[in-house]
């Protein structure tokens, strides 16, 4: 990973409630210490002439280990205690690093009361010491149990002159994160430069160490009160320097010395290819020109939302003023606009989180659909038509590289008509059976059904009447779905219109049936029975809103979601 340079410098906080005090000397690039030399364990029983001795000590000794056997591993050291600092494998591993990397917190405590300050500093053969492991893995009370015997392990690297803290954000561990910042002061010692600074705010970035703002941006999660306000202190300071300075730290380092230089690791972009809202709102309060902020393909950071499906960054745009119309006339170096990009489909590119329960193609295609409609309701007139280099328009990019999801989501769509339509046929041949066949038979006498003046009676037929015509309605629906031969995007919306208003019919007609259910058991049941009636009917009701559940809950929402297009409404809460 390329660091960013110069972003941190020195910083002290007591609290982040009491007073803050940082500063940040210059925006240059700190030389970075000279590395250590490799601290390795005793390799004496590691040595061919001394095999049988190895698999006889030490092989027990890292099962030991790995296991969290304290027992036999003590039974071990009881005899030979030296080997707490003897390499047990063939990485150069003592059994401390195999146990804090497993998180054998118990092994751990009782190992460490056997060995010295030195024995903690030693290294694998990759230089990472056991606190690294353990910061890597995520094992906060391992970590707790070295600092406590040895606070120095903060601030001596690992693999390629990483600081356990550097590592831990590297592999998102947000709870090591916290406690390894918080004992190493802050990254004020000696040992911390500019440029590993740099490194662990671009990681935590990175690993989304700072994402604690909802989509709506409603409000913090209480545990990252503290990550939000630190940004916030480090970003107020450093505003105190020169523009160039400042721009040069949200750059960083340019992955290429040449005519041309690219700076892939642009703090800014960096959030915004995560979907890193909180960061980017923090920035912006702190520093609104960089909204209108390039990378290196003449592209916003809100161009790169729309790349990646991000809405919480790209509905923004809604708040910034006037900004809002020099960042929507932008063309990238291929000459693509803002709706250009919804039509490129790429491995980045995600399907709407709302839209979890719907296959993928489907659920790509509809969010892509509501993307294409946003973006196109915000750009001018004279951009919508506008072709790129390659002499194409956006929605004919959009049609074009959404072929292959057309056919497949109309695949899913005929698929789910055709299992439904036969729910439908189901429905419709018990309620029209029910229509014509009375509950009780008919008077002999008179040719009159028996109950023909229970009012019960004209319940049942109304609800069986109702759900056959609802019923007739959603075949025909779910017909006319699956001997279509739609093509276009624009077209596929109606498609799912259509399936929207079948499943609605379908629902009803049920509900209908379920009804005339109820009314049967009221009129046929003795009094006496009463209990059981409400039994029966509460079973029916319960069975029915299962499927329904699975019919409204995970099919048609999202399609009313589409409809309306409630998605992409501006936030609540303004920038500035």
């Amino acid at each position: 990973m390329s660091s960013s340079s110069g972003i941190l410098g020195s910083i002290q906080l007591n609290s982040i409630s009491q007073h803050h005090q940082i500063h940040i000397p210059s925006a240059s690039h700190s030389n970075s210490p000279q590395p250590r030399p490799l601290n390795l364990p005793r390799q004496d029983l590691l040595d061919d002439g001394r095999r049988e001795e190895f698999l006889e000590i030490c092989f027990p000794l890292y099962k030991a280990s790995m296991a969290g056997d304290w027992e036999n591993a003590k039974d071990i050291l009881d005899k030979r205690q030296e080997l707490v600092r003897f390499s047990i494998n063939r990485n150069n591993e003592t059994a401390l690093h195999v146990a804090a990397y497993k998180g054998n917190t118990f092994f751990v405590e009782n190992l460490v009361r056997l060995m010295e300050n030195e024995d903690l500093e030693l290294q694998n053969s990759s230089s990472n010491t056991a606190l690294c492991l353990a910061a890597v893995a995520g094992h906060v009370k391992v970590a707790e149990i070295l600092v406590n015997k040895h606070k120095a392990l903060i601030d001596i690297t690992g693999c390629q002159e990483k600081m356990p803290l550097y590592m831990a954000a590297l592999s998102g561990k947000k709870a090591m994160v916290k406690y390894l910042y918080k004992n190493s002061e802050r990254m004020t010692s000696g040992f911390w430069t500019d440029e590993s600074r740099g490194r662990v705010l671009l990681a935590c970035v990175e690993a989304e160490l700072f994402v604690f703002l909802s989509d709506g941006y409603d409000g913090l999660v209480n545990e990252g009160n503290q990550a939000m306000e630190l940004l916030r202190i480090i970003w107020g300071h450093i505003m105190k320097l020169s523009k160039t300075k400042i721009d040069d730290m949200v750059r960083g380092h340019p992955d290429q010395i040449t005519d041309d230089k690219y700076y892939s690791s642009d703090v800014l972009f960096v959030a915004a290819e995560m979907g890193n809202t909180a960061f980017i709102v923090e920035l912006i309060r702190q520093y609104p020109e960089q909204v209108l902020a390039l990378n290196d393909n003449k592209q916003s950071i809100f161009h790169v939302a729309v790349t990646h499906r991000y809405r919480g960054i790209y509905s923004l745009l809604h708040v910034l003023g006037s900004m809002k119309e020099s960042i929507i006339d932008l063309e990238d170096e291929n000459g693509n606009n803002m709706l250009h990009l919804v039509g490129i489909l790429s491995k980045t590119t995600r399907s709407d989180y709302l839209l979890k329960d719907i296959p993928g193609p489907a659920a790509q295609l509809i969010t892509d659909l509501a993307w294409f409609k946003s973006v196109c309701a915000m750009l001018p007139p004279s951009l919508r038509e506008k072709k790129n280099k390659a002499g194409i328009r956006p929605r004919e990019l959009f049609n074009e590289n959404h072929k292959e999801l057309v056919a497949r989501g109309v695949e899913w769509t005929k698929k789910i008509s055709s299992e439904l339509m036969v729910v439908a046929a189901l429905i419709a041949t018990i309620s029209f059976a029910a229509c014509i066949t009375f509950v009780g038979g008919y008077n002999q006498d008179t040719g009159k059904p028996v109950f023909t003046d229970n009012k019960h009676l004209n319940s049942i037929l109304l609800s069986n009447g109702v759900s056959f015509i609802l019923a007739s309605t959603s075949i025909f629906c779910f017909l006319s779905i699956i001997s279509s031969h739609y093509t276009e995007t624009a077209l596929f919306r109606v498609l799912f219109i259509k399936l929207a208003f079948a499943m609605t019919f379908l629902a009803e007609s049920i509900i209908f049936v379920i009804a005339a259910f109820s009314y049967n058991f009221i009129l046929l049941f003795p009094k006496k029975y009463i209990q059981s009636q409400y039994l029966l009917t509460t079973l029916s009701y319960m069975v029915s809103f299962l499927f329904l559940y699975w019919l409204i809950g995970r099919q048609y929402w999202f399609l009313a979601t589409i409809i309306l297009d409630d998605k992409f409404l501006p936030p609540k809460r303004i920038l500035f």
